[in-house]
């Protein structure tokens, strides 16, 4: 049985097949009608003119029309299984662009089949508002025309810049089932409930794929087994949660992974919710691609990411950088090129200057780092300083466990990012300390808070100056 193929088609692609004859796009029964506002298409507008309008544009880029999902069927047409509130607006917009044209220099166009609205070619000659009021799909569709034709209007002197952008640079992801695949089973996980196809499921068709071209049979399955293994290690609790700060997250999470690789081989950040996928499409299109040697880019981060969680020393350092919002990425960037203990000493680096914003280790004498903790501890006053009252307190308890010469424990991230925790439980004294020697001899609890104090600082200074 023929299997699922995917690639990036721009819209000018969409028009015709190889013989140029227009290609026909059925949609069936089962979905709703056209239902686009004047609002979504006017933002479609904005955003294709936004991109043609971009400083410093490459040959290269190309904007994001999200995933057209269908199904071949056997008369050479295809069924829109998903994308066809997209499609209708992209045949309307280039259907005004023909309009502008004198007829023998007008493009030909792909054919929508409505199954329940058969007369739609017909009304699309024609679109009075008569025929718009006869059914709700011709009003909306009428809606979106009237929107096109004047926002154009207002942007004349564009026009030309902004169609060659949407013809050749507008692109979608074409996701194509297989033949014998079911349209409704399929319609039915993209829609309801809003799933929409996530960038690791695409990428997943795109190794496959690519796998198959090249020969390598078996690697296809070999890809098929380790992304499992991959993907399970990932839903570990104590794993993911070392890793990142999105503890509401149980969907698939491989795609963490491939967002590391994407971005560390320079992936554009542009908002853009399927760039990762772009990045990986654009890589394994090339006809010298190696699927094999960009899987193995994946694990390779994933086995830098265990051997982290692994390592007690690495696994405290990078899970507090982590809580405290640096980017694996940067962590990477550390690590390459380095020694373990060069690493570490690194990690320390970066946690003095996340607490203290200010020089690193190499910077201070332990003389200096005392007396500059010591400062800062002196300094936090709970309510005004949480984030720093937090930061001092959870680096005291993976100072504790760490230094402590016959424990195997680890600090438990899962239930730190997880729980409902404050740092309420710790104050036991009114919130403005006595300011005058005198008051501060009189403070009944001054011993214990200097006792603490003490504790804290000698604690984290050794972590940050073992060697």
């Amino acid at each position: 049985m023929p299997e699922q193929s995917i690639s990036l088609r721009s819209v000018y692609e969409l028009r015709a097949d190889a013989s140029d004859q227009p290609i026909r796009y059925r949609i069936p029964a089962y979905q709703r009608g056209f239902r686009w506002e004047s609002r979504q298409v006017e933002q479609l507008l904005e955003d294709i003119r936004d991109f043609a309008r971009r400083e410093n544009p490459q040959p290269q880029d190309f904007y994001c029309l999200q995933p057209l999902v269908l199904r071949p069927a056997e008369d050479g047409a295809f069924e829109v299984v998903d994308g066809q509130q997209r499609l209708t607006t992209l045949l309307l917009v280039l259907r005004h662009f023909n309009a502008r044209l004198a007829e023998k220099y007008r493009q030909k166009l792909y054919i929508l089949e409505y199954e329940t609205r058969p007369s739609l070619l017909e009304f699309l000659e024609d679109p009075t508002e008569e025929r718009a009021a006869s059914n709700i799909d011709f009003f909306h569709i009428n809606q979106a025309i009237t929107t096109i034709e004047a926002w154009f209007k207002q942007r004349e002197a564009e026009v030309e810049t902004i169609k060659a952008a949407f013809l050749n640079q507008a692109k979608l992801i074409w996701y194509e089932l297989a033949p014998g695949e079911n349209a409704v089973a399929a319609f039915t996980r993209l829609n309801v409930g809003k799933i929409p196809l996530t960038n690791d499921e695409l990428i997943r068709a795109l190794f496959i794929r690519r796998a198959r071209v090249k020969g390598k049979k078996s690697l296809d399955l070999e890809i098929a087994y380790e992304w499992d293994l991959l993907e399970k290690a990932l839903q570990r609790e104590d794993f993911w949660c070392f890793l990142s700060n999105s503890t509401s997250h149980r969907g698939n999470r491989i795609g963490y992974l491939f967002d590391l690789v994407a971005r560390e081989g320079g992936m554009a950040e542009n908002g853009n919710p399927y760039a990762t996928f772009y990045h990986f499409s654009q890589k394994l299109s090339d006809k010298h691609a190696d699927p094999e040697q960009e899987w193995l880019a994946v694990k390779k981060v994933f086995m830098l990411l265990e051997e982290w969680f692994e390592d007690r020393q690495l696994y405290h350092l990078v899970g507090f950088l982590v809580w405290k919002g640096l980017d694996i990425n940067e962590l990477q960037g550390l690590a390459r090129g380095t020694t373990k203990r060069a690493f570490r000493d690194k990690l320390r680096e970066k946690v003095l200057q996340s607490i203290m914003n200010g020089d690193g280790l190499n910077e201070l004498s332990s003389e200096t780092l005392r007396e500059r903790l010591s400062d800062l501890l002196a300094e936090l006053e709970y309510g005004r300083h949480s984030q720093g009252v937090q930061s001092i307190l959870l680096l005291f308890n993976l100072a504790t466990l760490l230094l402590h010469p016959a424990s195997n424990l680890r600090f438990q991230f899962e239930s730190f990012k997880t729980g409902m925790w404050d740092i309420e439980h710790v104050r036991s004294i009114a919130s403005d300390r006595p300011g005058t020697w005198k008051g501060q001899a009189a403070w009944p609890v001054s011993y214990t808070h200097l006792r603490a104090h003490e504790t804290v600082l000698d604690l984290v200074c050794r972590l940050l100056l073992e060697k």
